[in-house]
């Protein structure tokens, strides 16, 4: 089957819930949380306790992990809303991590190999 004649496009329509964006880095500071690299794994922002080296999280919202809480983790999630209209073919509902291992034309591939055998 040939999909030369499909052009889709990939609409993301939430931000990134890791501590390395501005808007999260800076309400885990103002909560005298700690956001750093390890030596070992630089550019994996992780969100520290104000006096240890611990957890090490790599993301700014999640449930559980209540020992950070109160340093600026918080679970609440970024909620966004989009008009389907005839001409949307198909919707991809992944979390923030998926995105990050995932390539978004792999995402667009699969999508359109469900909507044409399904």
């Amino acid at each position: 089957m040939c999909f030369c004649n499909y052009v889709f496009v990939l609409a993301s329509h939430c931000g990134d819930a890791q501590p390395l964006t501005a808007e999260e880095a800076e309400r885990i500071i103002e909560c005298q949380g700690r956001v750093f690299c390890l030596e070992d794994e630089p550019g994996v922002h992780r969100v520290w306790l104000p006096d240890a080296e611990s957890p090490g999280l790599a993301m700014s919202r999640a449930f559980g992990d209540y020992c950070i809480k109160g340093h600026g983790l918080i679970s609440v999630p970024e909620v966004t809303h989009r008009n389907i209209s005839s001409r949307d073919q198909f919707v991809v509902a992944a979390t923030d991590g998926v995105g990050n291992l995932v390539l978004e034309t792999v995402f667009v591939f699969t999508s359109i190999l469900i909507e044409i055998s399904s």
